[in-house]
């Protein structure tokens, strides 16, 4: 509590009157109920100050979780687009490697078939040539 007494005895000490003096100090106590806060006042706000800032955070919090969440859908979404595209194009080449492996396959069995072709065409001709030469070599030496 605020002694207004010591107050209007200070004012009436430096030239104002005992009337001055007093309607003064109930001007400046009048003012000061009416704008200041007290320590009550600031107390209630201190409180509602900390249950707002309670609110808020659960808010945020829950505006955060709602973000992580629709985040993480979406992030799931596009993985699993990502799987069936990556699927797909995993199936695209083995296909075209198994095409490649076929070609591969008949082209070494092209490939044998006309060396062994080549193979008894030399055969054939290397044992014409040796039927000749005993001819030739036996019209020669007899």
């Amino acid at each position: 509590m605020i002694n207004s007494l010591k107050y209007v005895t200070m004012l009436v000490e430096t030239g104002f009157t005992q009337e001055q003096s007093e309607e003064t100090i109930n001007i400046i106590f009048d003012a000061m109920d009416k704008n200041f806060a007290t320590k009550s006042d600031i107390k209630i706000l201190r409180e509602d100050t900390k249950s707002s800032f309670r609110e808020f955070r659960l808010e945020m919090d829950s505006r955060f979780e709602k973000f992580r969440a629709e985040m993480d859908s979406r992030f799931d979404k596009v993985h699993a687009e990502m799987d069936a595209r990556f699927d797909k194009v995993h199936a695209e080449m083995d296909s075209r490697f198994d095409k490649v492996d076929n070609e591969f396959r008949l082209l070494r069995q092209e490939m044998k078939t006309g060396f062994q072709l080549h193979f008894y065409k030399t055969v054939i001709s290397l044992g014409l040539i040796v039927t000749f030469a005993d001819k030739i070599k036996a019209m020669i030496f007899n």
